[in-house]
């Protein structure tokens, strides 16, 4: 097992959240959001919950945190083995959300 897939076993043992939001960054690779739409608006759950997997998801590489001026915003890596990786994992898995217009940061958000 490569590193990669080793950091994404133990953050999807870890919690029922990590594999919802990996499911979801599988469906919408381009799709950044605070912590709050994450927890609102990918999983259902509260920012509580939702903090401490983001930041485990962000050491196994999976995800990326950026911080802007309007606020710090979680998103799938760039690096194509990991997007190529999740998309093999998931595939086939359809989720229903609609992308709506960020503010001028030039976040795409789902609502």
């Amino acid at each position: 097992m490569n590193e990669f897939a080793e950091g994404i076993d133990v953050a999807l043992k870890a919690h029922p959240l990590s594999e919802k939001i990996l499911r979801f960054l599988a469906e919408h690779e381009d799709v950044m959001d605070t912590i709050h739409g994450v927890a609102r608006c990918w999983v259902d759950s509260d920012e509580v919950a939702v903090q401490p997997i983001l930041e485990q998801l962000v050491s196994a590489g999976v995800i990326v945190k950026h911080t802007l001026s309007s606020g710090t915003y979680y998103g799938l890596t760039s690096d194509r083995s990991v997007r190529e990786q999740l998309k093999a994992n998931h595939a086939g898995r359809s989720y229903q959300h609609q992308v709506v217009a960020g503010p001028s940061d030039g976040i795409t958000r789902i609502s």
